[in-house]
């Protein structure tokens, strides 16, 4: 496992540019983390209709309840697992840090993770909206 430089990640965080990819990163080092697999289906990342309202996802719901007590984190778990066309399913997130008409907290971080990624790569188009630390 990579060793993670904590001051160098709490930096990146606090900055806020753009989403952070980390390698081999241990999910269980942040509470309150709203994490989404990298294999969800592609309906967890639109909005719903019940009745005539568009409604969020549920875990869009809770990263709002979430960030009234601390920073939102939403992770994207090891996205380099899902193959190379299949990756870009969240781009809307990471680029516009939306989902379908629903705009994240703007003080919402996103974290993408990894694991072994010079076996299984990111594709350019989603690795250009990360810093990798």
């Amino acid at each position: 496992m990579k060793k993670i430089d904590t001051n160098y990640l709490k930096e990146y965080l606090k900055a806020n540019i753009c989403p952070i990819l980390i390698e081999d990163l241990p999910l269980d080092i942040f509470d309150k983390a709203i994490i989404l697999n990298n294999n969800c289906d592609i309906n967890e990342l639109n909005g719903y209709y019940d009745g005539i309202d568009f409604l969020p996802p549920n875990w869009y719901k809770e990263l709002l309840e979430t960030s009234t007590t601390t920073m939102p984190l939403l992770i994207i778990k090891n996205l380099n697992q899902l193959p190379v066309n299949e990756q870009s399913k969240f781009n809307e997130i990471l680029k516009y840090r939306k989902i379908s008409t629903f705009k994240l907290p703007s003080e919402c971080r996103i974290i993408v993770s990894c694991n072994d990624i010079n076996k299984y790569p990111i594709s350019e188009d989603v690795y250009s909206l990360l810093a990798h630390i």
